[in-house]
């Protein structure tokens, strides 16, 4: 019921923001890890690439929310988000001692984690509870799931730094790694994209509508109407 699908964005939102707002708190000092002794000039310019890589990867979620839906978005969003902190966390040790191009390595990574923390989720956990709540609770529920989204804010900017600290950068990646995951299984079994299924059914039978009004034989309607 509408509990369920309330608990689920709630949790999607929270889990996200955990990944956004931490991450981009600590992309200065991440940065700075990966370009150690670099100057103030180059960190700017390395933070505003990461920044950059917002702007297409907010357009490609535009577009693949037109083609695929918002469930799926925010499910292969997850996912992405999960590889790429994985990749860091898995690659951080041999790429971070391999000289200059072992770090630019890792920055590519980042960068891809950039694109990944600004597609999917950035976007479908805005747009999911209008698809997903009645009209009569639509606003109430969304404004609850923007509030838990909050908290996970506030929890990734504690999370990132703390973990960091306590246990490295390795460690951070992988813990974020399973938020992620948590959130992709959550985004698949627990909520319905019920408006994206109704315009599909509604695209279908308006294609189907189109099909019965050609002629079969290739010729012209017999209720065409001549120019």
């Amino acid at each position: 019921g509408m509990g369920k699908k309330l608990l689920a964005t709630c949790l999607c939102w929270f889990l996200y923001d955990i990944a956004y707002y931490g991450n981009n708190q600590f992309t200065p000092q991440m940065t700075a890890m990966i370009f150690k002794g670099s100057s103030i000039f180059s960190q700017s310019w390395h933070d505003a690439l990461n920044m950059a890589v917002g702007v297409p990867a907010t357009l490609h979620a535009i577009s693949s929310m037109r083609a695929i839906g918002c469930k799926s978005l925010q499910v292969r969003g997850f996912a992405l988000l999960a590889a790429a902190c994985a990749a860091i966390g898995a690659s951080w040790h041999p790429l971070i001692h391999s000289g200059d191009a072992g770090k630019w390595g890792l920055f590519a990574l980042y960068l891809g984690l950039q694109y990944a923390v600004n597609w999917g989720p950035n976007m479908t956990t805005f747009v999911l509870p209008q698809c997903v709540f009645a009209t009569e609770v639509r606003t109430t529920f969304n404004g609850i799931a923007a509030a838990c989204g909050k908290l996970g804010a506030i929890a990734g900017i504690w999370l990132f730094q703390g973990v960091n600290d306590a246990c490295g950068v390795e460690v951070l990646m992988l813990v974020v790694t399973a938020i992620n995951l948590l959130g992709m299984v959550v985004s698949m079994y627990a909520i319905e994209d019920s408006l994206w299924e109704e315009q599909q059914a509604q695209m279908a039978r308006a294609d189907a509508a189109d099909t019965d009004l050609l002629p079969s034989d290739g010729g012209e309607h017999p209720g065409a109407i001549r120019p």
